[in-house]
């Protein structure tokens, strides 16, 4: 990811800011199914000397269940038949999806790593955090 940023910050700082050897100070991505909230990273030495960021992983945006809540899942119901794997369907998983929040800023972005969960009613209302 190092290698990648540096590229792209180095065309972003001259192309799209239009500033020479100024570099965003927050990366947002969605990468991979798993949440990852705010993380530090170097870069390294850039032009206009060492260069750290933070950046965020948003995950998928879909419903992602942790070992542990599978395990949940597939539990026989008192007298029943435990469930299997392929008998799941995405319903069943937690209706938990993860976001990024940045706060209106004028020096520093600030960006929260926030979900979207399911309430017992059928509606959905943000919170802090991931989904696992």
């Amino acid at each position: 990811m190092v290698k990648y940023l540096r590229e792209v910050f180095a065309r972003l700082s001259t192309d799209v800011i239009k500033k020479p050897n100024v570099y965003p100070s927050t990366y947002v991505f969605g990468h991979t199914h798993r949440a990852v909230n705010r993380t530090q990273l170097s870069l390294g030495d850039m032009k206009s000397g060492p260069v750290d960021i933070e950046y965020i992983n948003t995950g998928a945006f879909q419903r992602i269940v942790s070992k542990e809540q599978l395990e949940k899942l597939l539990v026989a119901p008192a007298g029943g038949q435990a469930r299997s794997l392929s008998s799941l369907t995405p319903n069943d998983l937690p209706a938990c999806y993860t976001f990024v929040a940045v706060e209106p800023y004028s020096v520093a972005p600030k960006a929260n790593l926030m979900s979207w969960v399911e309430g017992s009613s059928g509606k959905f209302a943000a919170g802090s955090g991931g989904c696992w």
